[in-house]
């Protein structure tokens, strides 16, 4: 995929998810419609991501680095914020072993597919500030619109948008300075299980 198309998808991929999300909150009921948004997110994400890196560029940006004392506190930020002002203490009383294992599938695939995407291909492929770490987080930012067009967060969809920003922002400065997204997977992935996800799609 050349440049200028990887420059076009922080615009057009969350214009595009909008839509689709949209479509489907027409033809299901929101819950399921909300899944199906998000399967056909990762599928996007999957080829995306294949056509982007292939096997050569995936072990690029998978590849073991260290960083730097400061890089972790922004690792560790989104978690520690996640699971103390999260959703994480009000779900704890309701989960169950089924609830966790699907959680953390659904964090996991959600988790790794992002950050190689939103992270890994514009660190691999741009090496100034904008292109490689800003400009993706925003887009990264943006997407969220969608399926909250369907389930909208609780304090409100720019709340969740802007909290997005945030983490898109500390994950993405670690990406970029590593040039790798080892670490910013299993931040992302920590996040995203603290809600105990799959609770969206189960409870009444």
């Amino acid at each position: 995929m050349n440049s200028k198309s990887l420059l076009a998808l922080p615009v057009a991929l969350p214009a595009a998810m909008y839509a689709v999300f949209k479509v489907f909150s027409h033809l299901f009921a929101p819950k399921l419609a909300h899944l199906l948004g998000m399967a056909t997110y990762w599928s996007l994400l999957l080829a995306l991501c294949a056509i982007s890196l292939g096997r050569t560029g995936l072990l690029r940006i998978l590849k073991t680095a260290r960083p730097a004392r400061m890089l972790w506190i922004l690792l560790a930020l989104p978690v520690v914020l996640a699971f103390c002002f999260g959703p994480f203490r009000q779900r704890i009383a309701v989960v169950t072993p089924l609830v966790v294992t699907l959680s953390f599938v659904l964090a996991a695939i959600n988790a790794s597919l992002e950050e190689i995407f939103w992270r890994g291909v514009y660190i691999d492929r741009f090496a100034d500030l904008w292109k490689g770490y800003i400009y993706p987080a925003v887009g990264f930012a943006v997407w969220h619109f969608a399926p909250q067009s369907i389930l909208p967060y609780s304090h409100g969809r720019v709340a969740f948008v802007a909290s997005a920003l945030l983490l898109g922002l500390c994950w993405g400065i670690a990406a970029f300075r590593t040039k790798s997204v080892r670490w910013t997977v299993l931040s992302h992935l920590l996040v995203d299980f603290s809600g105990f996800g799959v609770l969206v799609y189960i409870s009444k």
